[in-house]
């Protein structure tokens, strides 16, 4: 192998550890974007926990609502009006 063979084989192959390394870099990159989007909607568990807990409380309250005013229909249609 020649000089030449030998330096185009050297330029190969930092060549392709520098591919790797930028292949790498950019993995990295990759996965701390993800990890910050997903602790970033782990932050936002809480506040959307909150919601649906509102949500469900409102819900109980318009059941409860609902469930007085019939028996309060029903306990006047046995009764008849005060």
């Amino acid at each position: 192998m020649t000089a030449d063979h030998k330096q185009c084989l050297k330029e190969y192959e930092w060549g392709v550890v520098e591919t790797s390394l930028a292949n790498i870099a950019t993995d990295y990159k990759d996965i701390k974007t993800g990890q910050k989007e997903i602790l970033e909607q782990l932050g936002s568990m809480p506040a959307t926990l909150k919601a649906q807990d509102k949500s469900i409380g409102r819900l109980w309250k318009v059941v409860f609502i609902a469930l007085a005013s019939a028996g309060a229909a029903i306990v006047t249609a046995f009764r008849g009006p005060p």
